[in-house]
Formats: structure tokens, C-alpha cells, sequence
């Protein structure tokens, strides 16, 4: 169960994590604020359409194996996302990554919650649940709301004696 929860804890973070950054990294490399918009509208329609084809994958390849095969895809998109690149990212490029990735950690939210829930013994499946359940946002918690608050702490921080 250990590894239910920590999975089910990366993807939930993975998701909150892009929708508060992908802006900063948006402005990072001159992105409309629009077009950002309309790249996480992309990653959340994605999200959304692989109900379509949920259960044809379970039944394919089982919930651990779809649940291992989305996520690993995710985290290397994610990671594609934040690296510097020397040349601008075309647009369409990273709308078709947002799209695979809305695609993947949507996959990975509804797996997660069963697996955790099939995994916890009957008794303490409602403390399994909620602790998937409030893991994200506790996780993301300590993280910076935007660069521009991050570096006004650090010029605060050496003002102060």
C-alpha cells in the first residue's frame, strides 16, 4: 500500500504542480497568458477524454501495469517541460506534450484512489482514502506561489541583519 499512496501523491502533485508553474514557465519564455490558458484547458480536456478509453486499458493491461505505464511517460513530460532549452519551444509542440501528459495523469488520479482503497485492509480504508486525498495539497504546501514572490523573499531575507 506504501507505493499506492506515493504514486497516487506524485500524480496528484505532478497536476497541481503544473497548473501553478506552467505559467511562470510561460512567462519565462514570453507565452501569452491566453496561450497558456488555452495549453492547460488542452492538458484538462485530455484529462478528461481518456474516460473514453479507461476501462478498454484496464481490462487490456491490469491497474498496476496501466497505472506504471501512465506514470512513467508523465514524469518525463513533466521533466520536458522545466528544461531549459536553448531554442524557443514551438507552441504545438507543447500543446501536443500537455496533451499526452493531461492524458497520463489522468489515467493516474482515478487508478491511485483504487489502488489505495483495494490495497487498505477494510478497517482503515477511509483513513487510506483521506490520506490520499489530502496528501497533495499538504506535499505542495511548502512550495513558492510564483518566481516574482520567491525572489522579493530573497532580496528580504539579505536586507535583514
Amino acid at each position: 500500500m506504501p507505493a499506492g499512496i506515493f504514486m497516487s501523491l506524485a500524480v496528484l502533485s505532478a497536476t497541481d504542480i503544473l497548473t501553478a508553474y506552467l505559467p511562470v514557465i510561460g512567462e519565462d519564455r514570453a507565452i501569452a497568458p491566453t496561450t497558456i490558458g488555452l495549453l492547460l484547458s488542452l492538458r484538462a480536456a485530455a484529462t478528461i477524454a481518456r474516460r473514453l478509453v479507461m476501462t478498454p486499458m484496464i481490462r487490456w493491461l491490469g491497474r498496476t501495469a496501466l497505472m506504471a505505464v501512465s506514470c512513467a511517460p508523465a514524469g518525463v513530460l513533466c521533466g520536458g517541460l522545466v528544461l531549459p532549452v536553448p531554442v524557443p519551444v514551438p507552441v504545438w509542440a507543447l500543446a501536443a506534450m500537455l496533451l499526452a501528459l493531461g492524458f497520463c495523469l489522468g489515467v493516474g488520479q482515478p487508478l491511485s484512489m483504487t489502488t489505495v482503497v483495494q490495497a487498505a485492509p477494510e478497517r482503515v480504508r477511509s483513513t487510506a482514502l483521506a490520506l490520499r486525498l489530502t496528501g497533495g495539497p499538504v506535499l505542495n504546501r511548502p512550495a513558492p506561489r510564483n518566481r516574482k514572490q520567491t525572489r522579493r523573499d530573497r532580496k528580504q531575507t539579505r536586507r535583514e541583519p
